[in-house]
């Protein structure tokens, strides 16, 4: 038996195509029978939302069981767009997500430095594959926007994860608010996630060209995004769990408004935080994953209480591989998924239904 609660562990759309589980293959909760009319609530971890850059007017979060969130996200292009021009946009509602893409100069900021990945007192420097295909975003300085790019794919041959693949997939991204005529970083999440890549009918994020877009269409997004770690035309990256012994090391150039404390699945680790520029600071984290216990409880949609009814409303919803639906709080929330804990711990009789490895931290 698996305690869920091992928050230890942290460091204070139907699918068309799907790819068969392999026996190496790290547990997805969407990959349980749902059923449709049905909706699996579970901890979110944080690697598996937002793993792509936008730029978008987010609709303001409900506050009762009888509020339906008002109106849609409405989704950009560029911060010229008349949606998201903070000349004349809705600024408070304003967010961004920014990926941070390598290095390619001694002087490039906001970038992986590098990735290094083996075992306790053998790393070995992983090289860069390449970057996935998506939607990217120019850097606006005027608006203190340093772009967005896409999730990197390194290699790292003499350093296998659990099923034996040794091509990882890293993605450090910021979160963005605008506040006082800036976007101002409110958050760093970073993952690293062992994978292996199959095909089959899956379509990479797309800016949407066809003439009847509107803001609330402006994205054809990658319908398994949930599933895959990345998701290209015809290709899918499915997540495999860390070696047993593994541990990574991964170095940054980050804004210098990134700071305070951090938690993280991890251990062991070691944090070393230097100037690298007048804007920016390098980050070099060095740790172990950690093996974390997964809550998925099913419920009937129709029966929800009004507690469940203001998470449906506020927390991300996707489809389940069998064409139910999802929904859950994120790990890296607090103030959001203790409460989310501590209400379905007694439904699912304090135990977990499987686990994964991660090896991710986040700025509180």
């Amino acid at each position: 038996m698996r305690k869920i609660i091992s928050i230890s562990a942290v460091v204070l759309l139907w699918f068309s195509s799907l790819p068969a589980i392999a026996a190496g293959d790290a547990y997805n909760p969407l990959d349980m029978t749902v059923g449709r009319g049905n909706l699996l609530q579970y901890i979110v971890e944080d690697g598996s939302v937002e793993r792509n850059s936008y730029i978008a007017i987010m609709p303001p979060a409900v506050t009762s069981a009888n509020e339906v969130r008002a109106g849609k996200w409405k989704w950009c292009t560029s911060l010229t767009n008349s949606v998201c021009d903070p000349e004349v946009g809705d600024t408070a509602n304003l967010k961004a997500i920014s990926i941070l893409a390598p290095c390619k100069s001694n002087v490039d900021e906001n970038c992986i430095e590098s990735v290094e990945i083996g075992r306790q007192g053998s790393l070995e420097k992983a090289s860069l594959i390449r970057m996935t295909a998506g939607v990217t975003f120019p850097a606006n300085p005027e608006y203190n926007f340093p772009g967005g790019s896409t999730i990197s794919l390194w290699s790292a041959p003499n350093a296998p994860s659990a099923s034996g693949t040794t091509t990882y997939a890293v993605m450090p991204r910021l979160q963005l608010y605008f506040r006082n005529g800036k976007l101002r970083i409110t958050e760093l999440f970073t993952d690293i996630i062992p994978y292996r890549e199959v095909k089959g009918d899956y379509r990479a994020m797309k800016f949407n060209t066809r003439p009847d877009v509107t803001p609330e269409t402006a994205y054809d997004f990658a319908p398994h995004g949930q599933v895959c770690v990345y998701e290209e035309d015809g290709i899918c990256g499915i997540a495999q769990d860390f070696a047993q012994d593994a541990r990574a090391r991964l170095k940054i150039r980050i804004s210098k408004e990134v700071g305070g404390w951090f938690s993280g699945r991890m251990k062991d680790q070691t944090l070393d935080v230097s100037e690298f520029s007048a804007t920016n600071n390098l980050m070099t984290i060095e740790a172990s994953p950690v093996v974390v216990p997964r809550m998925a409880y099913v419920v009937d949609s129709e029966k929800l209480d009004d507690q469940q009814k203001i998470w449906f409303q506020n927390n991300g919803r996707w489809q389940t591989t069998d064409g139910g639906s999802a929904s859950g709080s994120q790990a890296g929330n607090p103030q959001y998924v203790f409460p989310f804990i501590a209400y379905y711990r007694p439904k699912v009789n304090d135990t977990a239904k499987n686990s994964n490895t991660f090896w991710n931290f986040i700025t509180t």
